[in-house]
């Protein structure tokens, strides 16, 4: 459910993303609401820059083999 939740957020407000900026490649912060409501917010959004975007929760080789 929340895989489908959050294409469907991506589908419908950030598809068009490279078109409308500079932006070759991003990343993004989103929150997901509690149940029942399951709501993605977007927090942020930033260009993907390989090691210099910084990464707080995973280390890069963990993003990397994901």
């Amino acid at each position: 459910m929340i895989v489908e939740k959050i294409t469907k957020f991506f589908n419908d407000n950030l598809k068009n993303v490279k078109e409308l900026s500079e932006m070759e490649n991003y990343e993004l912060d989103i929150f997901i609401d509690v149940p029942p409501n399951y709501r993605v917010w977007l927090l942020d959004l930033n260009p993907w820059i390989p090691f210099a975007t910084d990464s707080l929760l995973f280390e890069w080789e963990e993003l990397e083999n994901w």
